[in-house]
C-alpha cells in the first residue's frame, strides 16, 4: 500500500516535470510457468520482419527488492529495435550528465571552500546531480513511446507475486498476442518514465563519487599528545581537535582528524595559548600520517609480524624520523601504541601480517 501510494505521487511529480507521461496501455498478468512466445519471423510491437529479441524491463521497486524478471523474449524489427537503442543511449546520456553534475558541483566546491564536511560534499553532490537530471530532460532525442513501449521497453514489470509477474505494456499489437495465448489482459493507464531510472543511478553514483572525491581531498591524518598537557591543534589557523596528553604509551592513543590535503602547518597550542610545537609538511602523502606535536625526547617506530605461512619481514622493526612531527607511513596499520599479539595466542590462525605503531623515550 506504502510503495502504490508513493508511486502515484511519484508519477503525478515526473508527469508535472516531463520526465514521464501517461498513455492508454494494457496490464498483463504473466505466470510464471507459462510457455515463451511464438517469435516467428514477425515484430511483436508493429508487424515488421524480426531482427531481434529483447526482455521486459523492471521497475525501481523490483530492483531494490532483487526480484527476477520473467524470460519473456519479445520480438523487435530494425525500426522498433533503432528507436529502441536511441531511448536508451538518450537515458544513458542524461545518467551521465547527472553523474558529471555532480562530481564537478562536489569538487567545484571544495576548491572553494577547503573545509568541506563529508555531509555537505554529499549534500552538494546531490544538488548537482539534481541539476544534471533537469538538464537531461532538455536533450533531444525523447520518443512518444506510441507503441514502442514503456520507458523504452516493450514491457515493464511494476509488481511480482507467488503466480508471476504484473506486466504493463504499451503496444497494441503485443497485448493481442497476449491475449490470444489465453493470458489475461486489462486496460488501463500506463506511465513511461522517461529518465527517471537513469537519473536516480545517475544521482547515486555522482554521490558516492562525490563522497569518495571528498575523502580523498580530506585525508584522515592520526594525532597523539604524548605530553602531559593538553594541547589545541590547528591546521593552517584553524582548530581542529583538543588532545588530552597520554603518559608513557597507552594502546589506541590519540584519533584522527581530517585536514584538507596539501602543503599545511600544523601547530600545537598549550591551553593558555604558547606555541608547543609547529610543523610544515605535505598532508595526503602515504598510506598513513601521524602527527606527534611536542614529541621532544620521543622516538616513534613500527613493528612487523607475521602469522601463519607469512614471511616474517625483513626489518622487522622501522625507526621514524626523529626530525620530523609529521610521520608518513607507507604501509596500512593496524594497532596503535601496542604490541603485536604473539604468534602462539591464536588470534591470527588464518596467517597475515600486522603492523602496529610504538613509541617510547629515545635511547
Amino acid at each position: 500500500m506504502i510503495h502504490g501510494w508513493i508511486g502515484e505521487k511519484l508519477d503525478v511529480f515526473l508527469t508535472r516535470i516531463g520526465a514521464a507521461r501517461s498513455a492508454a496501455g494494457f496490464r498483463v498478468e504473466w505466470d510464471k510457468d507459462a510457455s515463451p512466445l511464438e517469435l516467428g519471423s514477425e515484430c511483436h510491437l508493429c508487424g515488421g520482419v524480426r531482427v531481434r529479441e529483447v526482455r521486459p524491463s523492471g521497475s525501481l521497486w523490483t530492483a531494490l527488492m532483487w526480484r527476477s524478471l520473467p524470460k519473456l523474449g519479445i520480438g523487435v524489427c530494425e525500426k522498433c529495435l533503432s528507436r529502441l537503442l536511441r531511448r536508451w543511449m538518450w537515458a544513458g546520456l542524461a545518467c551521465a550528465t547527472s553523474i558529471v553534475f555532480g562530481v564537478s558541483s562536489a569538487l567545484a566546491s571544495w576548491v572553494v571552500f577547503e573545509w568541506l564536511s563529508s555531509w555537505t560534499a554529499l549534500l552538494v553532490s546531490a544538488a548537482g546531480g539534481v541539476v544534471g537530471f533537469f538538464v537531461g530532460l532538455l536533450f533531444p532525442g525523447r520518443l512518444s513511446g506510441s507503441g514502442v513501449g514503456l520507458g523504452g521497453n516493450p514491457a515493464h514489470v511494476v509488481a511480482t507475486g507467488s503466480r508471476g509477474w504484473i506486466i504493463e505494456v504499451a503496444s497494441d499489437s503485443l497485448a493481442q498476442l497476449m491475449r490470444r495465448r489465453g493470458v489475461r489482459v486489462t486496460e488501463c493507464r500506463v506511465v513511461e518514465r522517461d529518465v527517471f531510472p537513469a537519473a536516480l543511478g545517475g544521482l547515486l553514483a555522482a554521490c558516492l563519487v562525490g563522497g569518495e572525491l571528498q575523502w580523498y581531498l580530506n585525508p584522515w591524518v592520526r594525532v597523539v599528545n604524548v605530553t602531559d598537557v593538553p594541547m589545541v591543534v590547528e591546521v593552517d589557523g584553524r582548530e581542529v581537535a583538543v588532545m588530552s596528553g597520554v603518559v608513557g604509551e597507552q594502546p589506541g592513543a590519540g584519533r584522527y582528524v581530517q585536514m584538507p590535503r596539501g602543503f599545511r602547518v600544523l601547530r600545537a597550542r598549550g591551553l593558555d595559548g604558547v606555541v608547543i610545537d609547529e610543523t610544515r609538511g605535505v598532508v595526503g602523502e602515504g598510506r598513513v600520517q601521524l602527527y606527534a606535536p611536542g614529541s621532544v625526547g620521543r622516538c616513534f617506530w613500527v613493528e612487523r609480524r607475521a602469522y601463519g605461512g607469512v614471511w616474517q619481514p625483513k626489518p622487522e622493526v622501522v625507526e621514524l624520523s626523529r626530525s620530523s612531527r609529521l610521520h608518513t607511513l607507507a604501509e596500512p596499520i593496524d594497532g596503535w601504541f601496542e604490541p603485536n599479539p604473539d604468534v602462539e595466542s591464536g588470534r591470527w590462525l588464518s596467517g597475515g601480517m600486522r603492523r602496529v605503531v610504538r613509541q617510547g623515550q629515545c635511547r
